[in-house]
């Protein structure tokens, strides 16, 4: 997955959260959902297709916390 296409993902989350910090944690776990679904697939292309359901509705396995 190329950059461009995280900022996008984040993008889209910001736009409908206007949430940045929740907007990290959906991005972080649909990249999660990304890689584990092509991972259980026994495939080496990501599977791009069977986990375009975890872009607009990630299971939230991370959470931001503020560093300072």
């Amino acid at each position: 997955m190329k950059v461009l296409s995280i900022a996008a993902l984040f993008t889209a989350h910001y736009v409908a959260t206007g949430d940045a910090a929740l907007s990290l944690e959906r991005t972080a776990s649909s990249i999660f959902d990304l890689i584990e679904t092509t991972y259980r697939s026994g495939e080496r292309e990501l599977q791009l297709v069977e986990a375009q359901e975890f872009y607009a509705a990630p299971r939230m396995q991370f959470s931001a916390e503020q560093v300072r």
